[in-house]
């Protein structure tokens, strides 16, 4: 997810564009794309071998990307891969956070790139579910340090710029549920888990950071009338609580 405004609102006219000219269609993916083993969670390496091989095969062979639904897409995004992550020392931890959301933001960008709208929403809860807990790791690691130290005031100045930044990339994120340009189904079951995501997101917040952003979800779930579209939002919405 990028966390940048204006990158953000062009990815979105990207993502528009090229759905429009069937980017959005559901596809089976092949079983050779090379990706790790989908019977186990997966580690940060491998985690990180299969963005790079997805990304891959946007650029060369879209069509063959794991739709959402499909064996690999579910492992792609599986929150169950954090689980791999080392949970001592906090350094530790934080450092494979690190790595976990840089994989995690090259799906987003990746599917997101190729048109793939249900794809792009479940990846960015994913990687929402991933900057939660990064903030928390964040948190105690500020909390190690001693109070009125320069690595105490470095450690909250990197919770600062990262809570500013999902401002903005939470921002981004009920924007792109709510645009209308975008086509294509968006299944309640992603939705919900984005709404859930970004629940995790602001727990980890100061106390109201993200009222006027996530706001809006909630009338316009209530405005819709689309059903399909409708029940999408009403799941994000409902999973704010």
């Amino acid at each position: 997810m990028s966390i940048a405004s204006t990158s953000s609102r062009a990815a979105l006219c990207a993502l528009a564009l090229l759905v429009a000219c069937g980017g959005g269609k559901r596809r089976t993916a092949p079983d050779d794309l090379g990706l790790p083993a989908l019977d186990h969670a997966w580690t940060v390496d491998e985690l990180t071998a299969a963005a790079t091989i997805i990304d891959d095969t946007c650029t060369r062979a879209p069509a063959q990307l794991p739709p959402w639904g499909s064996t690999a897409f579910t492992r792609l995004v599986d929150g169950g891969n954090r689980a791999t992550l080392p949970t001592t020392p906090i350094d530790a931890r934080q450092a494979a956070l690190t790595r976990y959301t840089a994989a995690t933001l090259s799906l987003y960008s990746t599917y997101l790139r190729c048109g793939r709208p249900a794809e792009t929403l479940a990846a960015n809860a994913a990687l929402l579910e991933g900057y939660a807990e990064a903030l928390a790791v964040g948190v105690a690691m500020r909390d190690a340090a001693a109070e009125g130290t320069p690595e105490r005031a470095q450690r909250q100045h990197g919770l600062d710029t990262m809570a500013d930044g999902l401002t903005g990339g939470v921002t981004s994120t009920v924007n792109m549920l709510l645009d209308p340009t975008i086509p294509g189904h968006l299944p309640p079951e992603v939705t919900g888990r984005l709404g859930a995501a970004i629940a995790a997101v602001r727990s980890e917040l100061p106390p109201g950071a993200l009222d006027d952003v996530i706001a809006p979800l909630a009338r316009a779930a209530g405005a819709e009338t689309d059903p399909d579209r409708r029940q999408a939002l009403a799941a994000a919405a409902a999973a704010l609580h």
